[in-house]
């Protein structure tokens, strides 16, 4: 996978190295070589995790007049507050990595 570097952080880490090994010929070479250089798309990485929720809702009364629960389980982003069915690697919604330590919350 290729990594993302900061050309000017490059530059000046090379400068420093050949700046006086070097003539202004080599010098132009590299400059233009690191310009030339193809840039990516990158966005810092934003890393959340998935609080599980789960609980017992009333939904309803039935016909002998007794209250009806239905059992639940879902996933919030941590990051966005998001809702989420399926505990992916990522949240759909904000994109957060899924990579720190889960919490369990019981709501009742």
């Amino acid at each position: 996978m290729p990594e993302c570097i900061n050309k000017e952080e490059l530059r000046s880490k090379l400068m420093e190295i050949v700046e006086n090994m070097c003539t202004d010929f080599v010098i132009s070479a590299i400059n233009k070589c690191i310009d030339n250089l193809p840039v990516a798309d990158v966005a810092p990485v934003k890393h959340g995790m998935w609080i599980e929720v789960e609980g017992d809702k009333l939904v309803g009364i039935d016909s002998n007049g007794k209250d009806m629960y239905r059992y639940y389980r879902y996933n919030i982003c941590a990051k966005c507050g998001r809702r989420s069915a399926i505990k992916s690697n990522f949240c759909p919604n904000c994109g957060a990595k899924m990579d720190l330590e889960e919490e369990k919350n019981k709501r009742d």
